[in-house]
């Protein structure tokens, strides 16, 4: 393997990603995630208590307390950030002028695997220099840069390494490189995250230690030995996230990770998982065989759900699909469904199935179970409405139709809307008849999450980025069932009008967003 060839793929991959516009937008959000995170003492809030007394607002608390939060999001976003990698290189023609090159596979997907680490090394670096300068503004000691280097690193060393290891090998892997594989990675993030932390006890020691990718089992026993000599309490009550402290007790001084050959060792083992990911990936490459690039790519004729739906062909001829189309906004719109049912079949039967289910199950299964399902199948079935066009390089003939244009991003949110209600309305005549403000919910949810498809569709270029967030805000959702403030589609029966109202603007200002960015990008083609 040349070394050289490896950083030249590498060094490559890092500038495209960053003249991105979304990776402008993903360093803004982190600068607002670090003033959100560490809350100000004034207002009664506080970032990491132990047996009710709150943690001095030192490098070491801050350092691990930002730590765990920033796992748990890389450990989700990071991998939707960086798995389009190789299928660009499909898309822009590059990996076929790859292919004819003596570049070897395993010099190719290295180069790939240390780009992906090195950008998002890059977002973590960011991150901590936000979170240090938010100790500078509310802090209560000097700040300690190597304190925030060894954390992070041990911390945040393995989730980098491994997330992006995740990340190549689903774009290899034949069944993992589409819709399906995206939706297949939460549940690997929920594994690899709630496994660790439920037997952080015995992982501390044992070895489950060596599996704790996102560090969990690390961050939680980090602060415990301390804890216990200083309370006396072989089980101190540990919590990190913002929550409210008694001012009357005083402040807990964390004095850092205690280090050991095991806590390196474990650690190391951890971001060790990368290899057998990287051979699977190796063994898998395609290496943009035109014969098989098609189902490598998640494609709409070789995708696992296109396979599962071919047996649906007879019905989906029934209702004639091609014959809605047509021109005028509401034809346009109509089109948009039409395209998504012909592309996958699965979506029909999907919708028919949920509105068998909305009539047969029960009010509690129709909230808990049948609505959270609905709406992971939403995020599959409408992330790609946005972004097909460019990837079937049929974008720049639609724009040469007159009134097309300007009618797509508008046609492309009222298509995602028609499928989203498609989902949800049987269970929206339900809930009308049980509980009219739930309803609401759910009407407002369906319109958010069809303005959310398109909008970050539009915008990243990618249905990365929409499946990512839509995925781990579900997952806060489904853990949440009592905050008012999550329960988005009022399947929870938690929210208030004020949350309607803030979830009908966002759905809003994610419909302008998308239209927003279409016209950019259409100056953007005309200058």
């Amino acid at each position: 393997m040349t070394v050289r060839r490896v950083l030249a793929v590498a060094r490559t991959d890092v500038r495209v990603r960053m003249a991105r516009g979304s990776s402008a937008a993903l360093l803004v959000a982190l600068c607002i995630l670090a003033y959100v995170i560490v809350p100000d003492l004034s207002t009664g809030r506080a970032l990491m208590q132990v047996n009710g007394h709150r943690a001095l607002y030192n490098s070491a608390t801050i350092a691990l307390a930002t730590s765990s939060l920033c796992a748990v999001l890389l450990g989700m976003l990071g991998f939707y950030l960086i798995s389009n990698t190789i299928r660009r290189d499909i898309v822009t023609r590059t990996g076929f002028v790859v292919a004819s090159t003596p570049v070897r596979n395993a010099e190719y997907l290295a180069g790939k695997l240390l780009g992906s680490i090195a950008f998002l090394t890059l977002v973590v670096l960011v991150y901590i220099v936000n979170v240090m300068a938010m100790q500078l503004l509310r802090g209560e000691a000097p700040i300690e840069p190597l304190r925030y280097a060894t954390i992070f690193l041990a911390a945040m060393g393995p989730a980098v390494v491994v997330v992006a290891g995740f990340a190549l090998m689903f774009e290899c892997v034949y069944p993992l490189s589409g819709r399906f594989g995206d939706i297949a990675y939460f549940f690997v993030w929920v594994m690899l995250l709630t496994i660790p932390a439920s037997t952080a006890e015995a992982i501390g020691s044992g070895v489950g230690s060596y599996f704790d990718v996102f560090g969990i089992a690390f961050l939680i026993n980090a602060s415990k030995p301390q804890a216990i000599a200083d309370f006396h309490n072989v089980h101190p009550e540990v919590s990190i996230g913002s929550s409210r402290f008694d001012p009357a007790q005083i402040p807990w001084r964390f004095d850092g990770v205690k280090w050991s050959w095991h806590v390196v060792g474990t650690r190391a083992a951890s971001a060790a998982l990368v290899i057998p990911l990287f051979v699977i990936a190796w063994l898998a490459f395609a290496r943009f065989d035109p014969a098989r690039v098609k189902g490598s790519t998640g494609g709409a004729r070789g995708s696992v759900l296109a396979r599962i739906g071919a047996p649906l062909a007879p019905l989906v001829r029934a209702v004639r699909p091609e014959s809605w189309a047509g021109p005028g906004l509401a034809r346009m719109a109509l089109g948009e469904i039409a395209l998504t049912i012909m592309l996958y079949p699965t979506v029909l039967a999907a919708a028919l199935a949920t509105a068998i289910a909305g009539v047969v199950v029960r009010e509690h299964a129709l909230r808990s179970a049948l609505l959270p399902i609905v709406f992971v199948a939403l995020v599959a079935a409408l992330a790609e409405i946005p972004t097909r066009d460019r990837a079937a390089r049929v974008d720049a003939i639609r724009s040469g139709i007159p009134r097309t244009r300007r009618l797509s991003v508008p046609a492309k949110l009222l298509g995602a809307l028609g499928l989203a209600l498609a989902f949800v309305i049987v269970p929206l005549a339900r809930m009308i008849a049980t509980s009219p403000r739930d309803a609401l919910s759910l009407g407002i949810g369906a319109a958010l999450i069809a303005s959310a498809a398109v909008g970050m569709g539009t915008l990243a270029r990618t249905p990365k980025l929409f499946a990512g967030i839509s995925m781990l805000y579900l997952y806060i959702v489904m853990s949440s069932p009592h905050a008012a403030d999550f329960d988005f589609a009022g399947w929870n029966g938690a929210a208030t009008d004020g949350v309607r109202v803030a979830y009908f603007v966002a759905a809003i200002a994610l419909a302008g967003i998308a239209v927003l960015a279409e016209w950019l990008g259409g100056r953007a083609e005309r200058s």
